[in-house]
């Protein structure tokens, strides 16, 4: 199967509207999105316009993969009235609904198994593989087994501004935060449109709204305070579930130099005068 895949010629066409790497960070900015305001108190941008020394900065994100040390495999048998599927899948129930949408069977029909695979701290191909393994299963009408390749994995799993002020007294007046990510999840979350197959097929996928606000709202207790996240519609790529998603930036050091303080002391004291991101 491996030699005859690699003598398929296969022809892939661009996007009209596909992003770059030159140019996603500027394609985020004007997206527009739905905005949720997960924290305000009191008026950090007043506060911040009537600063003496502001500060701004920007903090971009790459695009990242898991790259697990196994690519995603997945098996399945589907027969005329009933499938089981062999996954090494993060949700069992959420995939086994998307199954069910996606080959036409009622979701008691459906029968997920988890098995071991290679691990991922968030989400990697595993659902895929095995969502595609039901598909050519059902086309064929026989057990099928699906098997990424190393490329396949990294090309087709998911992957995963700042403005503040120092006051005289060293202490935090302001601190207003902003993300503009796209959702960090492409699990099936039981809708056949999650999965890559799905999409292949022109099923559209479920809004979802998660990860990207992540570890957002601050520990501190600050007087003046706006935390809010801007959901882009969608990414340029499938969207994935890392660590520290949607984390604040650490912004000690270039706030303690503005102000001649050493950081582990801000960091001690909580003596961040004001920060936007």
């Amino acid at each position: 199967m491996v030699a005859a895949s690699s003598a398929l010629t296969i022809e892939w066409k661009t996007p009209a509207d596909a992003i770059d790497s030159s140019t996603v960070y500027d394609a985020m900015r004007t997206a527009g999105g739905h905005v949720d305001e997960l924290r305000k108190i009191g008026d950090a941008d007043t506060e911040f316009n009537q600063s003496r020394m502001p500060l701004s900065a920007t903090y971009r994100t790459p695009y990242q993969t898991h790259s697990s040390i196994g690519p995603s495999c997945g098996v399945a048998d589907i027969k005329r009235d009933s499938a089981v599927v062999w996954s090494a899948t993060q949700g069992s129930f959420p995939l086994r609904d998307a199954i069910a949408e996606l080959i036409g069977l009622p979701k008691d029909k459906v029968r997920v198994i988890w098995t071991e695979g290679a691990g991922c701290y968030g989400q990697n191909g595993a659902d895929d593989a095995s969502a595609e393994a039901a598909i050519v299963s059902q086309t064929i009408g026989r057990p099928v087994r699906v098997q990424w390749m190393r490329h396949d994995e990294h090309g087709w799993d998911p992957k995963g501004p700042a403005e503040g002020n120092v006051g005289p007294n060293g202490k935090i007046r302001s601190w207003s935060y902003l993300i503009s990510t796209p959702t960090h999840i492409s699990r099936p979350m039981g809708s056949a449109g999650n999965l890559l197959p799905g999409r292949m097929m022109g099923i559209p996928p479920k809004p979802v709204r998660i990860g990207g606000d992540h570890c957002a709202r601050t520990l501190y207790h600050l007087p003046n305070e706006r935390v809010a996240v801007r959901w882009l519609p969608d990414g340029a790529l499938r969207p994935s579930s890392m660590r520290g998603l949607g984390a604040v930036p650490n912004t000690f050091l270039p706030m303690s130099r503005s102000s001649t303080t050493w950081p582990i002391s801000r960091i001690a004291t909580r003596s961040i005068s004001g920060l936007r991101i």
